[in-house]
């Protein structure tokens, strides 16, 4: 009766694990892809190991821009980002505290309010910003790389993709438009 049990226990748990791997490259299969620009700030962990540590332009926000309210630090967000014009690359175009349906075109990302920046450094004073920064993130800020290619260099852009309730998943980086899978194998 023991060995059943265990073996039951076993099975459950191998479903549960093959479910979340079927739910990942679902999404990876089916969401549409989209580019955002994107940067390197640190790229080694000797615990973790090699990867990319990405910083994203898009991860800093107006306050002015955002409806339903001023959000806070530790917030949850919703950003809606559409295509630039004549380019591959998505940008910011609509922030809100509160979510929303995206129009059809546009991608919805969900994020967490990091700070926000009120004041900047000039000439060695401290100037209040007339439209405060929100810097917020995505959970897409790292991707695991081969130990040679940790650090790359070019212009780098990451291939992002979303669920329905704006949860972000970093699917690809490109390097000068080349994915970095590719130039490491």
């Amino acid at each position: 009766m023991k060995t059943k049990v265990f073996i039951l226990v076993l099975c459950l748990q191998c479903l549960i694990l093959i479910g979340m791997v079927v739910q990942q490259e679902s999404l990876f299969r089916t969401a549409q892809p989209i580019t955002i620009d994107a940067g390197v700030y640190d790229p080694r962990d000797p615990i973790k190991g090699q990867y990319v540590a990405l910083s994203y332009p898009a991860a800093i926000l107006n306050l002015s821009q955002f409806e339903g309210g001023h959000p806070t630090a530790g917030q949850k967000v919703f950003v809606e980002f559409s295509p630039e014009k004549n380019s591959p690359i998505w940008a910011p175009t609509r922030s809100s505290t509160n979510c929303f349906e995206p129009s059809s075109t546009n991608q919805l990302f969900q994020a967490k309010v990091v700070y926000i920046e009120e004041t900047q450094w000039t000439n060695n004073k401290s100037v209040k910003l007339s439209d405060p920064k929100v810097h917020v993130d995505y959970g897409i800020n790292r991707f695991y790389v081969n130990e040679e290619k940790g650090n790359p260099r070019g212009r780098l852009t990451a291939v992002v993709v979303a669920r329905k309730n704006g949860k972000a998943f970093l699917k690809d980086l490109l390097v000068d438009g080349k994915s970095i899978r590719s130039s490491t194998e």
